[in-house]
């Protein structure tokens, strides 16, 4: 599934960036793992990048009439109202997964920890376009413009938080007896009842 795809490695892009701008040097915690509201966060602040990254993709491979075509830049400028207030759990998200990752302290991380959000939330944003660039194909984008339509009326935290759910379903071991678990692709915290 293409928006799954591009959800999860928006999320990881984000991660990436986390390692890269964490604010100091941690212990690393091995126990690290994402709340929903954690992962809510990074989808809603990686959405608007990474809708604009697959419309301008996309744009030579869909009707010049199509829903991108219309309402997509609309929709990106909507859906970029809610980073700055998902900016502050998505940064903190990232550093947990630093913190996670670090293994000691890297000289790099505690480099870029200075940076100001000015200069750490472009770069985010570069990555996620660019991984997302690199992950759609041509014969995706008329699935993309439909789904981003179907999700148009929803406000950008319901949207995040269905693509958490999404994350979180499928990077959920199998309970199936006989099928092997696949590695999640997030340090997930295990639901509560």
């Amino acid at each position: 599934m293409i928006s799954l795809t591009l959800a999860r490695r928006s999320a990881a892009t984000l991660a990436l960036a986390g390692l890269l701008a964490g604010q100091q040097a941690f212990a690393a915690d091995a126990r690290a793992c994402l709340e929903p509201a954690d992962v809510d966060a990074m989808v809603a602040y990686a959405l608007p990048s990474a809708m604009d990254s697959a419309i301008t993709f996309c744009a030579p491979h869909l009707a010049p009439q199509g829903y991108f075509a219309r309402e997509g830049q609309s929709l990106v400028q909507r859906y970029a109202q809610a980073k700055p207030a998902a900016w502050p759990r998505a940064k903190a998200a990232l550093l947990k997964l630093g913190q996670a990752d670090a293994k000691g302290g890297d000289q790099t991380i505690a480099q870029m920890a200075r940076l100001p959000d000015k200069a750490l939330q472009p770069f985010a944003d570069g990555m996620v376009g660019q991984i997302v660039t690199e992950s759609i194909k041509p014969q995706s984008c008329a699935p993309l413009e439909q789904m981003t339509r179907l999700l148009a009326p929803l406000p950008p935290e319901n949207t995040a938080s269905l693509f958490t759910f999404i994350i979180r379903m499928v990077d959920s071991p199998s309970r199936k007896p006989g099928i092997v678990p696949r590695k999640p692709g997030l340090p997930l915290c295990p639901e509560t009842p």
